[in-house]
């Protein structure tokens, strides 16, 4: 399935219908995917980006519904199978305030090409035109505006080639294509065998029912999402009841791993009938959802999210939360020490349920949260997780793919325009929904996901019992996991969600009639494997110019001497190189950079060939050295209200200093000066080496004066010193 800004090739089929217009191994853009209504079907905006580089008279896009698309079309991949997608020039993502500010010529003619073409603007308007329904309405529109028809269809031309964007109407050149290469084959996940010797269980046991209430109380505990997890409590059973230890080898190194005794295993059925013999209905519902879950949140749930959604990855939600989990401190192995706890974010398909990409900080949610998330929804998986020693198969995890549209809350790391903008132009995301506030259910599968990811790592060491007893340790003091270790849980949490949960309910009839595994990968690979539904992966090259686009970026100022961020001052010898501080000599200008991780130490500067340049933190500046820039402005703000107190100090100082002038001035003229005339001639006076000359040799002796007495002085003391000696002091002398 096309989605916005992917690259296309043309199919053999392709090449024959449009061998007369186009060349056979031109680039072609979607640049917006219209989709359907009461008034139109599902169109396909397709621009010819080979034919823009070559001409510089824009050519009108195709419009094609879907199976035209897909029959003339094809995904454009690089050597790794991945697809390629468009990401616009850097110069046409610039804000109005940039604009007026570095190119005030190039804001004026886009306002100018978009008000003449402001009547064929919407959908509709763009269809009936690339259509050749609009030529009447353009022509009398001109006759209007007593312009030539070109005036109107050349930058609405680019308007509907680019994405849509009123951006694309600026005078610049937009042609810049990725590579090319191939996609990885996908291994797709099977049904299991019936009668597998694995699946075997024994009979329960009279003592079982005896066993499951004690587990069930023990693990009973109130948590921060009010629920308590039945599949969660059969894995306890199954640790604690029928698995045995067995010595595994990894590489140089023995461990101990459980393996689960077939002779003692009772599977999922098994252990509800268990539960259900424990605990009256009541009770049940109690446990699991809570008291004041049971007795306040009782009301039917209708409605289904994916309704009208037939992609994979079409729409997807996203949100954070906090991990109940304490993280442990690990610069000090003396003592056990947390350092709070953790906050994830991730994006969610609505069809599948696959978790297609997470990120965790110890910061509050903020715009890198999700931008860190929706990198990771692009990242190879398997690569990824071995950083965090966990091997994942290949339908474990299966997304590489951006999500089409997002549905997020109105949280504080949503907010940022530019990181909207971002989504919309750079990426192609092209809806962003915000849910109202305190409709968390407007977002139900994410939230929901995100109570099973909880539901993983609720009761391990170190994790937030509400209501525990008051005479226990704090969670907080059983701390021994450490991020890393988080990062391996959340994983594997993802991973068993991903290709373990049955989602019966989310298969179509296609799912059902080619025997598709009703979890969320196995769906997921399906729908992307279709011929007309799917997409193939992203292509991992395209990592660091992604993780760019979607890191804040900040404005510095390059000044004679340096290069100013946030009252700090960074050089480096390329930009020395550049020409940056000479040019600065004819006036100061602003530069877009990014830093990783919020340090101060350094920041990036992305030049013409794409490559990021590091500026250093200048010498004088050594003090902020390893701060975040939360520090730095904190350090800053105390240097800066030291330096207020000292000009109001100063001030009085000079104010003093000023009145003692005035009243040594107005002496020497009433006392050592009353009875001379003021002198009138203009100019030098005659005779001030001679007097100087006397006043040097007065000079010299009021200094040998003064020294002498400073002598006299010090001989007088040192005579002191040797009067106050006593008799004893005498003996041995001579």
């Amino acid at each position: 399935m096309f989605a916005a800004n992917d690259i296309l090739q043309l199919t053999q089929a392709g090449v024959e219908k449009y061998k007369s217009k186009f060349a056979v191994d031109d680039e072609f853009l979607v640049s917006k995917v219209i989709q359907e209504t009461d008034e139109y079907s599902e169109y396909f905006i397709i621009t010819n980006l080979s034919l823009m580089k070559r001409k510089k008279e824009p050519q009108k896009p195709l419009a094609l519904t879907r199976n035209p698309a897909h029959k003339y079309f094809k995904q454009s991949l690089d050597e790794d199978g991945c697809a390629l997608f468009y990401l616009y020039d850097a110069l046409s993502r610039l804000s109005d305030e940039q604009l007026k500010s570095e190119h005030p010529k190039w804001l004026k003619k886009r306002d100018i090409r978009w008000s003449l073409m402001t009547p064929f603007q919407s959908d509709k308007a763009v269809l009936e035109y690339l259509l050749g329904q609009s030529g009447r309405a353009i022509a009398q529109h001109a006759i209007d505006l007593n312009v030539n028809e070109k005036a109107i269809r050349r930058p609405l031309n680019y308007y509907i080639s680019f994405g849509f964007r009123k951006n694309a109407l600026l005078p610049i050149d937009y042609a810049k294509i990725g590579s090319k290469g191939l996609r990885d084959g996908m291994k797709k996940t099977g049904p299991k065998p019936k009668n597998s010797p694995e699946l075997a269980t024994r009979m329960t046991q009279p003592d079982d029912i005896l066993k499951v209430q004690r587990l069930a109380l023990r693990n009973c505990v109130d948590k921060k999402d009010g629920k308590f997890c039945l599949k969660h409590l059969h894995t306890l059973f199954l640790k604690e009841y029928c698995s045995t230890k067995r010595i595994v080898k990894r590489g140089n190194e023995t461990h101990f791993e459980l393996v689960i005794d077939v002779s003692k295993r009772i599977n999922a059925q098994q252990f509800n009938r268990l539960f259900n013999k424990a605990f009256d209905s009541k009770q049940q519902q109690v446990l699991k959802i809570g008291k004041s879950a049971y007795q306040n949140n009782r009301k039917d749930k209708t409605g289904n999210a994916a309704e009208g959604i037939e992609r994979a990855g079409q729409l997807c939600e996203s949100d954070s939360t906090e991990l109940t989990v304490y993280v442990a401190y690990p610069l000090n192995i003396e003592k056990r020490e947390a350092v709070g706890k953790v906050y994830i974010c991730i994006v969610v398909c609505v069809k599948t349920q696959l978790v297609m990409g997470y990120s965790l900080n110890f910061g509050a949610p903020q715009w890198m949260s999700v931008a860190e998330a929706l990198i990771n929804c692009v990242q190879n998986k398997q690569v990824y997780a071995e950083q965090y020693n966990v091997q994942l198969d290949d339908g474990d995890w299966p997304c590489q793919h951006f999500p089409e549209e997002l549905r997020v809350d109105n949280g504080g790391e949503n907010t940022p325009t530019q990181f909207m903008s971002v989504l919309n132009d750079e990426l192609g995301i092209s809806c962003v929904d915000y849910c109202p506030p305190a409709r968390g259910a407007a977002k139900g599968t994410v939230e929901n996901i995100l109570r099973i990811i909880q539901s993983f790592i609720s009761n391990v060491t170190g994790s937030v019992e509400k209501g525990r007893d008051a005479g226990l340790p704090h969670p907080s003091q059983r701390a021994i996991f450490q991020i890393d270790d988080i990062h391996r849980f959340i994983i594997r949490a993802i991973s068993i969600h991903n290709s373990m949960h049955a989602r019966d309910r989310l298969l179509t009839v296609e799912m059902a009639t080619d025997d598709v595994t009703p979890t969320p990968s196995a769906m997921w690979s399906h729908l992307m494997n279709d011929e007309f539904l799917g997409r193939p992966k992203i292509s991992q090259k395209r990592l660091p110019e992604l993780m760019y686009s979607l890191m804040p970026k900040q404005v510095a100022t390059v000044a004679r001497t340096e290069v100013k961020l946030n009252g700090l001052g960074y050089h480096s010898k390329w930009a020395e190189a550049q020409g940056w501080f000479t040019k600065a000599v004819g006036g100061h200008f602003k530069v877009d950079v990014i830093s990783f991780g919020g340090s101060v130490d350094v920041i990036y500067f992305k030049d013409e060939l794409g490559e990021l340049q590091p500026l250093t933190l200048k010498d004088e500046y050594e003090s902020f050295i390893g701060m975040t820039a939360q520090q730095a402005q904190f350090r800053l703000d105390e240097i800066k209200s030291h330096r207020k107190v000292l000009e109001y100090k100063k001030e009085n100082a000079l104010v003093n200093f000023e009145h003692e002038i005035e009243q040594v001035q107005e002496y020497r003229l009433k006392n050592d000066f009353k009875d001379a005339p003021p002198n009138t001639q203009k100019t030098i006076q005659s005779g001030i080496a001679e007097r100087k000359a006397i006043m040097i040799e007065d000079e010299q002796r009021q200094k040998a004066e003064k020294q002498k007495a400073l002598m006299q002085l010090k001989d007088a003391e040192q005579t002191t010193q040797y009067t106050d000696l006593n008799d004893d002091d005498y003996e041995g002398v001579y």
